[in-house]
């Protein structure tokens, strides 16, 4: 971007009406002022524990929301399977493999044997 190309953003500088810009700062001080005051005048200053004890009420409105969340979300109908065997299925595995995982028990030395040529 060469400087010719550059937006002039000049105009939009308070500073440039000294007279306009001294009023701002005046009346931001003005309304200020009690704020800083009080602050000046504390002499307590909270421990880090009641830092944390004030922070209690919105952790504890962020857990009760995440909780109604969650609630929501697991309370919804999963949707069910159109088989026990899907997923067996869908892997693409050969066929004598498929019924030891359905059935859940370990191949035999025979069955081995016998799908040594499927495998």
């Amino acid at each position: 971007m060469s400087d010719s190309d550059r937006v002039d953003l000049r105009a939009l500088d308070p500073r440039l009406d000294s007279e306009r810009w001294e009023r701002m700062v005046r009346g931001i001080m003005r309304r200020s002022s009690e704020e800083l005051l009080r602050r000046r005048a504390r002499t307590y200053t909270p421990t880090p524990i009641e830092g944390l004890v004030a922070m209690l009420r919105p952790a504890l409105a962020a857990a009760a929301v995440l909780t109604v969340a969650s609630m929501a979300a697991l309370s919804r109908p999963v949707a069910e399977a159109t088989h026990p065997g899907s997923f067996v299925e869908s892997s693409r595995l050969p066929e004598p493999v498929t019924i030891w995982l359905e059935d859940g028990s370990p191949p035999t030395a025979t069955d081995l044997y016998v799908s040594n040529g499927d495998l």
